[in-house]
């Protein structure tokens, strides 16, 4: 039997505990919430800036692909004038011509030998890093930006294009490379 004078209810203690264990769970499930807030975001961005050098070497590739061997031309770092590339020298630029077609067994060049060569170069810029340009003749695009280094080196008939790019503060710095393969003269 319960006791008349008595009403149900909790007492205030249990309401205190009741109430500082509830608080403890919701912060516990706001730092697990805000920690993996934290680890998708650096997600999407390590995605995104593999999917920009992704994109800048595909096209360098589509734009190297059908260039000359013959053509192939580079500034050495402490030479400020367009030379020949020379095998397993690192170069951060090319210039070059593409082959479109062949007449009388010569090259047809794009563009032609009395206008300036397709390029492909860095430009450094601090502590930002640098811009990768591509100057396909219709003008200079920024193909990437936010770049540490581009190198690119002649191996016979390959060209390997490496580019380091700095990725979020958690994570270290990266490079991706392309190699490409040039089969025409």
């Amino acid at each position: 039997m319960t006791d008349p004078g008595r009403r149900g209810g909790f007492t205030l203690i249990e309401v205190l505990i009741s109430t500082a264990l509830l608080s403890f769970l919701m912060l516990l499930a706001g730092v697990v919430t805000r920690g993996s807030m934290t680890t998708t975001g650096q997600g999407i961005a390590l995605d995104s800036a593999d999917g920009r050098v992704q994109r800048a070497l595909e096209r360098a590739r589509r734009q190297l692909a059908s260039a000359s061997l013959a053509t192939l031309q580079a500034e050495p770092l402490d030479d400020p004038t367009l030379q020949p590339m020379t095998d397993a020298v690192a170069y951060d630029n090319v210039a070059f011509r593409q082959v479109t077609g062949f007449a009388g067994g010569e090259p047809l060049l794009e563009p032609d030998l009395a206008a300036a060569p397709m390029r492909l170069w860095f430009e450094p810029a601090g502590a930002g890093g640098g811009t990768v340009w591509l100057d396909d003749g219709a003008g200079a695009v920024a193909l990437v930006r936010a770049v540490d280094a581009l190198r690119i080196t002649k191996a016979g008939r390959r060209l390997d294009l490496a580019i380091d790019f700095a990725r979020p503060a958690a994570v270290a710095s990266s490079t991706m490379r392309l190699a490409v393969a040039l089969v025409v003269p």
